[in-house]
C-alpha cells in the first residue's frame, strides 16, 4: 500500500500534507494581517515624512465647538495643495503647521494630544529642539486651551491671535486685519456647525486681503462625532479657492442631507 513499481523500482508517494489545526491557521492569518497593516502604516508615514520642510505662507484658523466636541482647521494660500500638509485634526484637537511646514509636528502633536498632553505643552516640546523653529508657524487647540507660535523669521506680515476655543494665524499677509476679520467671523455664531464657522472665517480673511501674493488653494478639515463628508474638502488649484471651497461645501451639505432623508428605515 502506498507504493507503485515503475521500471522495477519502488516509488514512494509523499504523504498528504497535513492541514494546520484551525487555531494555528487563525493565528497565521492574524499575523499576516498585522504585518500588512504595519507595512501600510510605514508607507503612510513615509508619505507624510516626505513633506518635512515645505513653505506654506498662508492664513488659517483652528477651532473647537464647545457644543459638539468637534475640532476643525480651515486654511488658504497662494501655493497649490495646502490641504496636503498644513491641517491636522483628531478627536482630541486640531493643529495647523505652516510657514516652513513640518508635517511631523501635526502628526506627532495629535499623538501627544491623544495621550492627554495639553496642546501648548505638546507643541512647545516638539519645537524645542527644532533648529529652524523660528521659521515655523504652528497653532493648535484642544479640549481646554488654544496655543500658537510665530517664529521670528516668518515672513511679514505675520502673527497670530489666541482666543477661547480657537486661534488664527498667518504669514505673508496683507496685514493684521486678515486675522481680526477671521476671529470676528468665527466667533459670530457659536451654535453653527463647526464646518460652517471656520469656512466663514476663511472667507472673511480672504475678503480682508488674505495672502498678499494672491490665491491658489484652500482646505477644510473637521473631526466631528458624526460622519459628514463635507467636513473634509480640498481645493488644490483654483483661481478663487475659498469661493470654490464654499461651493463644494454647499454641494456636499445638500447631497448629505438629501441622502440622509432617503435612507430606508430599519
Amino acid at each position: 500500500m502506498g507504493e507503485h513499481a515503475r521500471d522495477g523500482a519502488a516509488i514512494r508517494r509523499p504523504a498528504p500534507a497535513r492541514r494546520a489545526p484551525p487555531r494555528a491557521r487563525h493565528l497565521r492569518h492574524r499575523r499576516l494581517a498585522e504585518s500588512r497593516r504595519r507595512r501600510a502604516s510605514r508607507s503612510a508615514r513615509s508619505a507624510h515624512e516626505a513633506i518635512v520642510n515645505v513653505e506654506h505662507h498662508t492664513f488659517s484658523i483652528v477651532g473647537r465647538c464647545a457644543r459638539t466636541g468637534a475640532f476643525g482647521v480651515a486654511v488658504s494660500t497662494a501655493r497649490p495643495a495646502v490641504g496636503a500638509a498644513v491641517p491636522w485634526v483628531g478627536p482630541d484637537g486640531a493643529i495647523a503647521t505652516q510657514a516652513m511646514t513640518n508635517t511631523s509636528i501635526g502628526r506627532d502633536g495629535l499623538t501627544r494630544l491623544a495621550a492627554g498632553v495639553p496642546v501648548g505643552q505638546a507643541l512647545t516640546a516638539l519645537l524645542r529642539d527644532d533648529p529652524i523653529r523660528e521659521k515655523r508657524q504652528v497653532h493648535g487647540v484642544d479640549h481646554h486651551e488654544s496655543w500658537a507660535h510665530t517664529g521670528s523669521d516668518c515672513k511679514p506680515w505675520c502673527g497670530h491671535r489666541i482666543e477661547d476655543g480657537f486661534s488664527v494665524a498667518g504669514n505673508l499677509l496683507t496685514g493684521l486685519e486678515v486675522l481680526d476679520a477671521m476671529a470676528t467671523a468665527f466667533a459670530r455664531d457659536p451654535r453653527a456647525e463647526l464646518g460652517e464657522r471656520p469656512l466663514s472665517a476663511l472667507e472673511a480673511g480672504q475678503a480682508a486681503g488674505g495672502d498678499k501674493r494672491g490665491r491658489q488653494s484652500a482646505a477644510l478639515l473637521v473631526w466631528s462625532p458624526g460622519v459628514r463628508p463635507h467636513d473634509n474638502l480640498r481645493v488644490d488649484d483654483h483661481p478663487n479657492p475659498v469661493a470654490e471651497l464654499r461651493r463644494l461645501f454647499t454641494l456636499m451639505d445638500t447631497f448629505f442631507e438629501t441622502s440622509r432623508h432617503r435612507r430606508p428605515k430599519l
